[in-house]
């Protein structure tokens, strides 16, 4: 995972345009803005400067109220090199075509562009997201899943994909810029920022969103989501290919096949997977010993847990917890 923003000349700032879209998260503006200034604050020196624009000279109204005042008109700004949208309620219906010509012609010009909350949908109106992954917030997937079948959508905290990086808003803004501080300036200050925020942990964009299992799956089978339904039930007691199927009403041939058809993967790399999620989850939030997490995602031995821990995430479970000491 590389720096969501784009590299500049050495020793100078990462210099930042934030678009205000009418009715936007507040929370995800301030965590955003606020995080940019506490890493200039806690490095000593300027990694970042900001300026926030919006489509006219009005103030723009947050979706609770507020008024911000814009310090530009986006007809103001020139050759942006890192363009963030910000949205918040009805984003979905939202129409400008002076803003997204402006967000194509600086995409055109080399710009990252990338969005929190509801954002991705002002990239995806602007034909932006054609060919890349993204994240919106959680209550509007079903409706994004609609409105634009051709594009992929995550449901993890925040996805970075090369020129690309959005977010679920709210506290999620957070979390994906202490992952961009650690990634381009180092854990060091990413946890002196994460601690401003009282913010417990930097984690990793691959966590999912609190999501109901029928969103996760988007419309999948409802066998398949039987199917997983059994599996995150049976976590610590790992059930068989053939007890699952049983379970179902199908045959290992037809899970088989409803798993790539709608998962694009294996029911046992799937099952796998889960057991791994809930022990990185284990890992970073108990106490438990390693061998103790091993059992408890179904694993038969530490060793066995440590190889597949290691080819999911590309470290031993021993060096993520000595990662998180220090």
């Amino acid at each position: 995972m590389s720096s969501i923003f784009k590299e500049v000349a050495a020793h100078e700032p990462d210099r930042i345009t934030i678009v205000l879209v009418p009715d936007f998260c507040i929370t995800s503006f301030s965590v955003f803005v606020e995080s940019l200034r506490l890493a200039n604050q806690e490095a000593g020196k300027t990694l970042y400067s900001w300026d926030v624009i919006s489509t006219n000279e009005e103030p723009v109204r947050a979706s609770n109220g507020l008024l911000i005042q814009a310090d530009m008109v986006i007809g103001d700004v020139e050759g942006p090199t890192n363009v963030v949208v910000c949205s918040g309620t009805d984003a979905h219906l939202y129409k400008n075509d002076i803003l997204f010509s402006s967000l194509r012609r600086w995409e055109r010009n080399g710009a990252h562009i990338g969005a929190l909350s509801t954002g991705a949908y002002i990239l995806a109106h602007a034909g932006l997201l054609a060919g890349y992954s993204c994240t919106i917030h959680w209550t509007d997937l079903d409706s994004f899943y609609e409105q634009f079948p051709n594009i992929i959508v995550e449901t993890n905290l925040f996805t970075f994909d090369r020129k690309r990086f959005t977010c679920g808003g709210g506290t999620a803004a957070l979390d994906m810029m202490l992952k961009e501080l650690e990634q381009r300036h180092g854990s060091e200050l990413a946890d002196l920022v994460s601690k401003h925020f009282m913010h417990e942990r930097i984690i990793e964009g691959g966590e999912s969103l609190r999501l109901p299992l029928h969103t996760r799956l988007r419309r999948s089978h409802p066998k398949v989501i039987k199917a997983v339904q059994e599996m995150e039930s049976n976590i610590e007691e790992v059930l068989e290919r053939p007890e699952i199927a049983m379970r179902v009403g199908l045959s290992m041939r037809q899970l088989e096949r409803l798993f790539q058809k709608y998962l694009g993967t294996t029911p046992v790399r799937y099952y796998l997977n889960l057991r791994l999620g809930k022990a990185k989850s284990l890992l970073t939030q108990t106490s438990l010993s390693i061998t103790e997490i091993a059992f408890a995602c179904g694993f038969n031995s530490g060793s066995h847990f440590s190889k597949c821990y290691q080819d999911k995430f590309g470290k031993l479970p021993t060096r993520e917890r000595l990662d998180l000491v220090g």
